[in-house]
């Protein structure tokens, strides 16, 4: 999910090649190293900021989250839950 769909990490791949094992050291320092300096990093460093921005959006007043949990609360006091 974090790398496929939210796009904001990047796949470490284990040792012997399957989504289970163990991971070497070099293979994080590999991935750290392209998400603080490489290219890949400045998109996934991108896509962290927008995320971010949207969440802060969401939460204001008047935002979807701030909408959809007053809509909640009505319900629960209309006794819809």
């Amino acid at each position: 999910m974090v790398t496929t769909e939210l796009r904001v990490g990047l796949r470490i791949m284990p040792k012997n090649g399957s989504v289970r094992g163990f991971v070497e050291p070099e293979e994080v320092e590999k991935m750290v190293r392209e998400i603080m300096e490489g290219e890949k990093g400045e998109g996934v460093m991108k896509k962290v900021k927008e995320l971010g921005e949207n969440a802060e959006e969401a939460v204001k007043e008047g935002g979807s989250s701030w909408s959809t949990l007053g809509l909640l609360i009505d319900d629960a006091r209309a006794g819809k839950l």
